[in-house]
């Protein structure tokens, strides 16, 4: 049996041809690496978080938290019967790690450093802008939750994702050491 060549520019037939798609798809591979290496790309280093005293921290604030989940919101409110957001900052930072801390929004806002929220650990507070003079403030659970008392849903645990949350995020602040 005969094999009959056809002409092509290489001059090789069908094996020219693969050598020919071969450097074409080298080629595009390379140049889709050094165009993607162009794009902008935010790369955040998040804390190490495992370390013993941070899991004590996890482990209290999850314990607190489930002590008052669903308790519902009230201005003003400092017990299970109803309770606001600074309310339940202070009384988890008082009752789960000794920490005396003021009871309004305004004034926790004064209290500790600021850090940005990508090297917020858990512990940390986090602030909200809700409105032209509201502030919400609620205490980091992890790399994407926070606990606080919701207006509409009480004590509970809402996800930092959620454009919400990532819309009127305002600072965090370090109180823990």
């Amino acid at each position: 049996m005969k094999i009959k060549r056809t002409n092509d520019f290489s001059g090789e037939g069908a094996a020219g041809h693969v050598r020919i798609h071969s450097s074409v798809t080298l080629l595009m591979a390379i140049l889709l690496v050094a165009l993607s290496s162009c794009t902008k790309k935010t790369i955040v280093v998040a804390p190490e978080w495992d370390d013993r005293e941070t899991r004590k921290v996890i482990s209290r604030l999850l314990g607190h938290y489930e002590s008052w989940r669903s308790v519902p919101y009230r201005q003003g409110g400092n017990s299970k019967n109803g309770i606001d957001c600074s309310g339940f900052v202070a009384e988890t930072f008082h009752r789960q790690f000794g920490i005396k801390l003021p009871r309004t929004t305004d004034r926790l806002v004064e209290t500790g450093d600021e850090i940005t929220l990508a090297t917020a650990r858990p512990g940390d507070l986090i602030f909200f802008k809700t409105g032209l003079w509201d502030r919400h403030v609620g205490i980091v659970l992890d790399r994407s939750r926070f606990l606080h008392a919701s207006t509409s849903l009480g004590v509970t645990v809402s996800h930092l994702n959620e454009s919400y949350w990532r819309d009127r995020l305002w600072q965090v602040r370090r109180i823990l050491r």
